[in-house]
């Protein structure tokens, strides 16, 4: 067809219909031919970088997720030494729009579990073995929170549960573990007055759930923390909305993990610390009952504090052993430096392992139950907020404790004395604890003569 039938037809100038057949090859060939303008990113040699790499992970028939493709971008930036490069909701949909990529649903009939297991075995082998590279195993941490319904016992179902925190648990691929921070609903309830000392990090909000500000301000501590000790850490957190586009820190570097199946705290370790914790809750209870034979085990648990929830969780976290973490991480698939081991067999079904057995007079479904009462609380915001709208007929504050004179401690020492000497055949621990309450005394007196 003449040029001048052609411009007429589409309606274009001459200049335009030759700049057109110029470059018709290039217009051809793009891959999103929905755009109008051609235009690259800023960012060009690393999308292309980023682009080529999706296409052979593709290639090989290995699902690719949006966290997957973030790390990516990160660690392609630190290669080609882009520091001012930073991975932004934006950016990264701008990429996606404009190579024409979708992400969501995996090809084919995959089930779900079999592509996050994908997912999970293209993250490690592709990224882990470089990030373990620049950190020792004590600098590198996962974090995760968990819900925990303080007060349930074992014949409750969730909806008898009201009492809530959201618990943020962080350990190290060679088992040290940070101290607990826990989101309450209130700062300053009656429990806590006259207290000197948590044993715990402790924040507030209406929800007790996890909130990006909390999760920001935790790590802007942490990282001041770093700096003083000169020490840089990795980080690997979940894609959930509280871990998203968050600030840079010097000392600490971020990175999002793809699927729970590479989240060692889910592996074990969380699920560790609440089988301390409930079945030293139900200890406490039997106890009780024992020493008062008209109480009722839920009546008993009624009258658990904040504050005492707070140490028996300080407790059950301390409980958690470095040999339980360190296993959870290679389960998940972090080994050492320079290790080649695949992933060990979750502690959870390891043949002979007794630390989830149930306590003696409860059946194994009932205590796995009890367990899972508050598995999905930390994980979705929306129904916690929606759950605590329903609930009206919440348990009242807690009243304000008496805080026992110095004369009242003395007393209640010397009764615990005399059936320690009565009923022990040891007695070391009994006099370190004495030793303990004693000097504690005599530190209350000092303050009240100051």
């Amino acid at each position: 067809m003449p040029r001048n039938d052609m411009t007429a037809k589409l309606g274009v100038s001459q200049s335009l219909l030759n700049k057109l057949l110029k470059t018709r090859h290039e217009i051809e060939s793009a891959e999103n031919k929905h755009r109008k303008r051609n235009r690259s990113g800023k960012d060009e040699d690393l999308e292309k970088v980023l682009k080529k790499w999706y296409v052979e992970v593709l290639d090989k028939n290995a699902p690719v997720n949006g966290p997957m493709l973030k790390s990516k971008a990160v660690s392609i930036a630190e290669k080609l030494s882009r520091s001012d490069f930073k991975v932004t909701d934006g950016w990264f949909s701008r990429w996606l729009r404009r190579e024409n990529i979708a992400l969501g649903k995996p090809r084919g009939d995959q089930p779900q579990a079999e592509t996050d297991k994908m997912s999970a075995d293209q993250w490690i082998a592709a990224e882990w073995p470089g990030m373990r590279e620049n950190y020792a195993p004590p600098d590198i941490y996962n974090p995760h929170e968990t819900g925990l319904y303080f007060r349930a016992m074992p014949e409750h179902t969730r909806c008898d549960c009201k009492e809530r925190v959201t618990l943020l648990c962080c350990a190290s691929t060679s088992g040290e573990k940070s101290t607990l921070l826990v989101i309450g609903e209130k700062a300053n309830g009656n429990c806590f007055e006259n207290v000197k000392k948590l044993p715990v990090d402790f924040e507030a909000n209406e929800n007790a759930c996890m909130t990006r500000e909390i999760f920001t301000e935790w790590l802007r501590k942490w990282n001041e923390r770093l700096a003083i000790e000169r020490r840089r850490i990795l980080l690997l957190v979940s894609s959930r909305k509280p871990h998203g586009d968050l600030p840079e820190f010097d000392n600490t570097k971020i990175v999002n993990l793809p699927t729970s199946l590479v989240q060692p705290c889910d592996q074990g370790i969380i699920r560790m610390f609440k089988v301390h914790y409930r079945k030293e809750m139900l200890k406490r209870t039997i106890e009780f009952i024992e020493c008062n034979k008209e109480a009722q085990a839920n009546n008993v648990a009624k009258k658990i504090t904040l504050l005492e929830a707070l140490h028996l969780a300080n407790e059950a976290w301390n409980l958690v052993s470095s040999e339980t973490i360190v296993n959870c991480f290679k389960t998940a698939g972090f080994s050492p430096r320079h290790s080649s081991c695949s992933r060990a067999t979750s502690i959870t079904r390891t043949p002979g392992n007794n630390a989830f057995a149930p306590p003696e007079g409860l059946s194994e479904a009932t205590f796995n139950d009890w367990l899972g009462i508050d598995e999905n609380f930390a994980h979705n915001q929306s129904n916690s907020i929606e759950e605590a709208d329903q609930n009206d007929d919440r348990e009242v504050e807690d009243e304000v404790q008496k805080v026992p004179t110095n004369e009242e401690m003395l007393n209640a020492l010397d009764i615990l004395r005399r059936g320690v000497q009565h009923y022990a055949d040891s007695f070391a621990e009994h006099y370190a604890y004495e030793k303990f309450i004693l000097q504690l005394i005599k530190s209350n007196k000092e303050n009240n003569e100051n």
